[in-house]
């Protein structure tokens, strides 16, 4: 099926149906199959969405020679089974036999049908886990459809079921022969049931995978076929607040992860999502490396801090700082006003011992004796009562690896003419409003002077005087880049936003319990240090690349 300027499309409308009349007496004597042909034109509403705007488009449907349709023939609802109609010269052409004189209803394309579904009101609908380049590039997708018969065989009227994520990968590896593309906590492929059948509203809906295998889509092609693809991919009804991409079959690791959209997206039957992302990677070892989340860490509370509800800052620049959620934590880890805070105490997994990379949490604590925790974060993935918002396998730098990834990388990026270009302090201007924070380069990029209103020092503070305007950081995070802001710290108070990034490692400082090592950056200075564990510092998650 092909589909033109497609985000998502809503299939409404009506179908013609003509066919060769014959009464029941000639087919109960015939047993010569008859032809019921179906012409089928439509009109199809196309509803592109971006963060800010939506916009309604009228576009064109039309079968494609060698598409595909399942119907259901047989002489009740549990007697009979699905055929394959191949569409030629734009007709879907359906045989009869003899006693044949119904069908339950239809699906598109073929491949979807569950085989083993009997039932006029039941059909389950089978979303594969993988899809070709072929399937789902450019205009193409294979989106699912379903008709149901309205008894008198008159009508055929075919309704989109699932959403549309439309995807555009940057800097794909030449020697990949896939990506995976996988949904936290949601599932994606595998055997769904129709609601609302014989309605204009039929959907498919999400619902939490049996394992993780359910929560992927992977699309398949030949190694150097592009080194950016725009890929559309069929997803149930239902809601998603993030996509972690990496490539099948190469020996470069390189990966992303891009929230869908701020407080989640909800794929429906009406709106489609455009979203970019590019596959990068950070090395912080000779031997590893990582992508960062796509904001700092954040947790929300409704009822004074007895339940937390985590997650990533919608836009890398934002932090709460110095607002009345992050001030409102006192000594005995008590929180007097709701709200989300960003700013996190350092604790171990118990008061006694704090060493090794896996001990140590976050906590709402201003003292440094306390192992009351937001949440921990163990063996490198976040446990599971986090719950599904931002997956798992996110972890924080130690110490070593903070100093790696600043010091001692050679990242093969460019960035106005200065090689091996690992960060740069900078100034962002989102919608006037300048935010000051720390500029990370991904691996292998090239980035020139255009890119920038100003630039300051490369691998080196310069009292951020790189300048950019929204459109240009809009280029540098399309590039990979991440940024850190200044976010302040709790203590005594919070230090005012923009006057220094402070940001936790997982390092316990050897010689002192109460103290842990952090990373630290102002206007010309670049540290890492240890600090007490009873400060409130950000907290900015990776995950390894594999």
């Amino acid at each position: 099926m092909k589909q033109k300027n497609i985000i998502s499309i809503l299939l409404a409308g009506a179908a013609i149906m003509s066919f060769a009349s014959c009464d029941n007496e000639k087919i109960e004597t015939n047993p010569i199959q008859t032809e019921k042909q179906i012409v089928r034109t439509e009109t199809v509403c196309v509803l592109t969405e971006s963060d800010a705007t939506k916009v309604t488009l009228t576009s064109s449907f039309s079968w494609v020679n060698g598409d595909q349709i399942a119907v259901w023939a047989g002489t009740n609802a549990t007697t009979g089974s699905f055929q394959d109609c191949t569409v030629s010269s734009g007709n879907i052409t359906v045989a009869y036999g003899a006693g044949e004189d119904r069908y339950n209803y239809a699906v598109y394309p073929a491949s979807v049908k569950d085989a083993s579904n009997y039932g006029q009101s039941v059909l389950n609908v089978i979303l594969p886990a993988t899809y070709t380049y072929a399937q789902v590039n450019g205009e193409n997708t294979p989106l699912p459809m379903v008709a149901v018969n309205d008894k008198d065989n008159s009508n055929l009227t075919f309704y989109n079921v699932g959403g549309l994520l439309r995807i555009t990968v940057k800097a794909i590896p030449a020697d990949a022969t896939g990506l995976v593309f996988q949904f936290p906590g949601k599932k994606v492929n595998g055997t769904f049931a129709v609601s609302d059948l014989g309605t204009t509203t039929p959907s498919i809906s999400n619902a939490s995978p049996a394992d993780a295998t359910e929560q992927q889509i992977t699309v398949t092609f030949d190694a150097g076929t592009a080194t950016e693809m725009t890929l559309n991919i069929p997803l149930p009804t239902g809601s998603y607040d993030a996509v972690n991409i990496t490539p099948v079959g190469s020996t470069t690791k390189v990966g992303s992860y891009r929230t869908i959209k701020a407080g989640g997206y909800t794929a429906t039957r009406a709106h489609g999502k455009q979203l970019a992302a590019t596959l990068v990677s950070f090395s912080v070892a000779a031997d590893k490396k990582v992508i960062f989340s796509p904001g700092n860490l954040q947790a929300t509370t409704t009822d004074l801090g007895a339940n937390w509800t985590w997650g990533f800052a919608a836009h890398q620049w934002d932090c709460v700082g110095n607002a009345a959620s992050n001030t409102s934590i006192d000594g005995n880890g008590t929180v007097s006003a709701n709200g989300t805070v960003d700013l996190f105490g350092w604790v171990g997994a118990s008061n006694t011992t704090w060493t090794g990379a896996a001990q140590y949490g976050i906590s709402n604590s201003t003292t440094t004796n306390r192992t009351d925790t937001y949440g921990n974060v163990a063996d490198e993935a976040l446990k599971s009562d986090w719950g599904n918002t931002i997956g798992t396998g996110w972890y924080t730098l130690s110490y070593t690896e903070w100093l790696y990834l600043f010091n001692t990388r050679a990242s093969g990026s460019t960035v106005n003419g200065t090689s091996d270009a690992r960060y740069t302090n900078a100034t962002i201007n989102i919608d006037g409003t300048p935010v000051k924070g720390m500029i990370l380069f991904p691996n292998d990029v090239t980035i020139d002077n255009s890119e920038a209103s100003s630039w300051g020092a490369v691998n080196s503070t310069s009292n951020w005087l790189t300048q950019c305007t929204s459109a240009q950081w809009t280029i540098l995070e399309a590039k990979g880049c991440v940024f850190l802001p200044a976010a302040g710290k709790r203590y005594s108070g919070v230090n005012s936003v923009g006057d220094s990034g402070f940001y936790w490692s997982s390092s316990s400082y050897i010689g002192n319990a109460n103290y842990a090592n952090c990373l630290t950056f102002n206007n010309g200075t670049l540290q890492n240090t240890s600090i007490s564990r009873l400060y409130g510092y950000s907290v900015r998650l990776v995950k390894d690349v594999q």
